[in-house]
């Protein structure tokens, strides 16, 4: 009986082995076969936030040639380093992500993320770039010029201090806001950064500067430079006043003209805005359709008399039936 049994579990012990040695022998040939295959050929997918190419496919087919050290059709499967080819599309300042792998016919699918700016930037000296959604800086593309909010007056520093990330934390959110506001869009010509890192913004209609302050509430701010120009401006014209303060809550204080800037200041300051915002775009047809929406935005919004109201009523901007309205004073002459 003990005989009998120990020759069952023999039996069972060769079947096992059998089992695994032809297991072994196949993966074994799969693998010889894995490394005599060769790659096909490839195929480049650029994923970009709004559809713009800021890097073409040439470009990125020469960063993989460079990984791969050589062309890449013909190559052994098992000649390709992947994860060093996918870090070397990355280090790239304008791809947010590669991802590479071979489909069942052997070819090379190669898919790329590009960054999507949503703010450039001008430093003191002139120097330019963009920013992402993230805050992250990206050099210009020779491939395309992005429509994006323009920012003046950055300041230039070899180091980035904790000042200068907060205001880029800021420039972003602004640039943000304003790029999802059809109005503000079409109105915003450039917002231009004091030494304090105080935000003023050059509107592209009206022959005044507003003064944003900090980059905190923006939204309100924003409302309320609407307001005026719903009610206020929309009346008494976009040139009455050339100094147009939103910082403080429930009000717009107005500076008339002579009271603050003189004309020739003014006209230099929104000179150099237009001259920015044409350099950026590269082309004078971006401001002229800039003044077409923002003139078509007001007349729209005059049309249809809609009352716009803040989401929690602010006493100091109410009259008696509750309208919002903006709150001017002229400064006096010994200020």
């Amino acid at each position: 009986m003990n005989a009998k049994r120990t020759i069952q579990k023999f039996l069972i012990a060769l079947v096992w082995m059998a089992l695994g040695s032809g297991m072994l022998v196949l993966l074994v040939a799969a693998i010889g076969k894995q490394n005599r295959q060769t790659c096909q050929g490839y195929a480049i997918s650029v994923k970009g936030g709004k559809s713009h190419v800021f890097i073409n496919e040439k470009e990125i087919l020469q960063l993989v040639k460079t990984a791969a050290n050589g062309n890449i059709k013909g190559k052994t499967l098992s000649s390709f380093r992947m994860k060093k080819m996918e870090s070397l599309l990355e280090a790239n300042k304008w791809i947010l992500d590669a991802e590479l792998y071979f489909d069942n016919q052997n070819m090379l699918q190669i898919s790329v993320a590009e960054r999507s700016p949503v703010a450039r930037v001008f430093t003191i000296s002139g120097f330019s770039f963009y920013i992402d959604s993230s805050g992250t800086r990206i050099p210009l593309s020779q491939h395309y010029t992005a429509r994006v909010p323009v920012f003046t007056g950055f300041p230039e520093s070899k180091k980035v201090s904790k000042a200068d990330s907060i205001l880029m934390l800021q420039i972003k959110n602004a640039a943000i806001f304003i790029d999802n506001h059809p109005f503000w869009k079409a109105q915003v010509s450039q917002v231009s950064i004091t030494e304090d890192h105080q935000f003023e913004m050059i509107p592209v209609i009206g022959n005044h500067v507003v003064l944003l302050g900090d980059g905190a509430n923006l939204e309100k701010k924003f409302h309320r430079l609407f307001i005026y120009y719903k009610q206020v401006a929309g009346k008494k014209g976009f040139d009455t006043y050339e100094m147009l303060n939103v910082q403080f809550d429930g009000q717009v204080v107005g500076t008339r003209k002579g009271a603050a800037l003189s004309g020739n200041v003014l006209q230099q300051q929104r000179t150099k805005a237009m001259q920015t915002v044409q350099t950026a775009y590269n082309e004078k047809a971006v401001v002229k359709e800039a003044i077409n929406q923002g003139n078509k935005i007001l007349q729209t919004q005059n049309v249809k008399k809609e009352v716009v109201k803040p989401a929690k009523p602010e006493p100091e901007m109410t009259t008696e039936k509750k309208t919002p309205k903006a709150v001017m004073k002229k400064r006096s002459e010994n200020e």
